[in-house]
């Protein structure tokens, strides 16, 4: 018996090689993470007052996410893990428009105040 040879396999097995280890380096595995803690505070614009019971996320750019409320000092504080030192933290509270700013983590901590302003609409 014969052996018969199929020219299209090593072109097929050049292809599997290329795509898996383009796969374990584009992206099918996760990014490595760095821990960040992000803490503030929220007050009314007006007034200075704390605002208890805000809302308050932090989305990166790469969409990595966490969430905490401010206590009854208007304060916040929580753990971050990203893949990326830049992103954003937003604040929202019952009668208040949402306040937002952007976060670059260049150091370890980073504190980030937010005065929301009231919303007149709800009135």
């Amino acid at each position: 018996m014969r052996h018969q040879s199929f020219p299209w396999v090593p072109a097929i097995m050049a292809a599997l090689a290329i795509s898996s280890g383009a796969a374990a380096v584009g992206g099918c595995e996760s990014s490595p993470t760095e821990a960040f803690e992000l803490s503030g505070l929220v007050t009314d614009e007006r007034t200075s007052a704390p605002i208890e019971g805000a809302a308050v996320t932090f989305i990166s750019d790469t969409g990595y996410n966490a969430a905490t409320t401010t206590n009854s000092n208007g304060e916040y504080a929580f753990g971050i893990e990203t893949d990326h030192p830049f992103g954003q933290v937003r604040a929202e509270a019952a009668g208040y428009r949402p306040g937002e700013a952007s976060v670059f983590f260049d150091a370890p901590s980073r504190r980030i105040d937010l005065a929301l302003i009231p919303d007149r609409s709800s009135e």
